[in-house]
Formats: C-alpha cells, sequence, structure tokens
C-alpha cells in the first residue's frame, strides 16, 4: 500500500501540456493524464484530515512561473516538465511533517524534485536538441489523495 496525494492542473493547462507534447513526435509516449506528486510512501502513511485538507484547499490554485521551467529525463526515460515554486515546496514540507500526525519530520524521499512527467520513452539523447518554449503559466487548481496498491 501507499499513499500518492498529488496536484491536479486546470483544464487550460492540461490542454496546453497536451499541445506542447505533441511537438515531440515519435520520440516520446505521452501521458493521458497530468499531475504533479507532493507526497508518496510506501511506508509512512498520511490520513487524511480537515487541518490537511483545509491546508491544502487555501493554497489552490497555485500559478507556476515559465521561467523556472526546465526539461529533464528521471527515472526509466521519463520525460519531465521541472519548475520551481515555493507554495508546492511549503505543501511538500507540511505533508512530510503530518505523517499521521507525528510532527517528527520523515525523511523518506528526501529530495523533492517538483515536476510533471509528460510522457516515457524518451530517449535522453533527444533533450539536448528540446527546448522549452512554454511561455504560458502552468496552474494547479486541485488536489488527489489516493491510498493505492495492497
Amino acid at each position: 500500500m501507499r499513499t500518492v496525494i498529488e496536484l491536479g492542473l486546470n483544464e487550460q493547462s492540461i490542454k496546453l501540456l497536451e499541445e506542447y507534447i505533441r511537438r515531440f513526435g515519435k520520440t516520446l509516449t505521452p501521458r493521458t493524464e497530468f499531475h504533479s506528486t507532493v507526497y508518496y510512501s510506501e511506508s509512512i502513511h498520511i490520513c487524511r484530515d480537515e487541518y490537511s485538507t483545509r491546508y491544502l484547499s487555501e493554497r489552490l490554485p497555485i500559478k507556476l512561473n515559465p521561467e523556472t521551467y526546465s526539461l529533464d529525463v528521471f527515472g526509466n526515460n521519463n520525460l519531465v516538465l521541472k519548475y520551481e515554486n515555493y507554495s508546492v515546496k511549503e505543501i511538500e514540507t507540511f505533508l512530510r511533517k503530518r505523517k499521521n500526525g507525528n510532527p517528527s519530520f520523515s525523511n523518506e524521499y528526501p529530495n523533492f524534485n517538483p515536476h510533471i512527467t509528460l510522457g516515457k520513452n524518451f530517449d535522453r539523447k533527444h533533450l539536448k536538441f528540446s527546448t522549452f518554449l512554454l511561455g504560458e503559466n502552468l496552474v494547479f487548481d486541485s488536489f488527489s489523495w489516493n491510498f493505492k496498491g495492497k
């Protein structure tokens, strides 16, 4: 079982990303759903409570600054859009401190890299030819809190 908490993009942002990833053609298998994971754990589960829900809700919407965007390849050839945003990092820190109401800090996945996965099967050698030209603000306007797996 794992806990996954994600920020969801608004419809306009989804359309912008769908249009953008078409530019990669056959060098990328595009995602069908876009989000940014702000908490992931296979061992430290956070129960959804009113305080945490209110905390996340009060911070939405979150507008990303295009000047902070960059492309990278994570894991098994996943093309990602990295970004910097203080509010997103603040949410991630808050959630790691929550850990079932225990105020001590979770050290699981300590190197948080805010990103949105754009697609998979992307050959890293194509990255040097890819310039991220999206000058639009992307906006997170929702969140989901899920327990997945066994």
